[in-house]
């Protein structure tokens, strides 16, 4: 029988730390803990850890700080950070998502098992610099770094939007119907019109599948890509 994910959690506040461990392990994961940035990287640097929760503010080494270590040595584990402060969004780059202290415990079991099941994923088809997964609700769950950079958002601002939030004004009114025909076909090829932050309209071709483990994702061909496929 495979063994759970194994977790890190880092934590200055011994109590809170104590708390997460027990939680996770209630759920079947494996848990290292830390009281500083420092230990737990060097705990990440020498066990197979399957994804990090940090907290934001620890002193001297805050919770930012430790994510972007992280990820420079294994940047496709999950960062889940949690805070009770604003994060500076130029900071977000480092974190999959936040999730704020004092939330309901199942949001941060359920946030991370959801990332966790996604990053499992080896869907060859949809192998990409700009894929996206979501859940039947539109909600993005997990996005790659090509769809921030399209989209001009940190993955910690999309994985609290939907679909239609970034969706042009003129396609709103059709991105349900869409997205329903999408789940009852399994499998979705055409063309949509995204919107940047900054308001201007991406016009983009998309493949788009279900899988049967209810994994719903998406490979994005924005115009350069599709350019640079079709040569005039």
């Amino acid at each position: 029988m495979p063994s759970k994910p194994t977790l890190l959690c880092i934590d200055d506040e011994e109590n809170g730390l104590k708390m997460r461990k027990w939680l996770f392990e209630t759920e079947g994961f494996q848990v290292l803990t830390a009281l500083n940035g420092p230990t737990g990287i060097e705990l990440f640097k020498t066990h197979p850890v399957d994804a990090v929760i940090p907290d934001y503010s620890m002193p001297g080494m805050d919770g930012i700080a430790v994510a972007e270590a992280l990820k420079k040595l294994r940047s496709t584990v999950p960062v889940i950070m949690l805070s009770g402060y604003p994060i500076p969004a130029e900071a977000n780059r480092a974190i999959d998502t936040i999730v704020t202290k004092g939330e309901s415990p199942a949001l941060l079991l359920n946030t991370t098992a959801s990332l966790l099941h996604i990053r499992s994923h080896s869907h060859e088809e949809l192998d990409g610099k700009y894929v996206a997964f979501v859940d039947e609700q539109r909600r993005y769950l997990d996005v790659t770094d090509g769809v921030c950079e399209l989209l001009g958002y940190s993955r910690s601002e999309l994985l609290n939007m939907r679909i239609d939030d970034v969706t042009a004004p003129a396609m709103r009114s059709k991105a349900p119907p869409l997205f329903q025909q999408y789940l009852a076909d399994s499998l979705q090829r055409g063309t949509y019109i995204l919107l940047h932050r900054n308001g201007n309209e991406i016009p983009i071709t998309y493949i788009a599948r279900a899988f049967p483990d209810g994994c719903l994702v998406a490979r994005w061909e924005p115009p350069e890509i599709q350019s640079q496929a079709h040569p005039s």
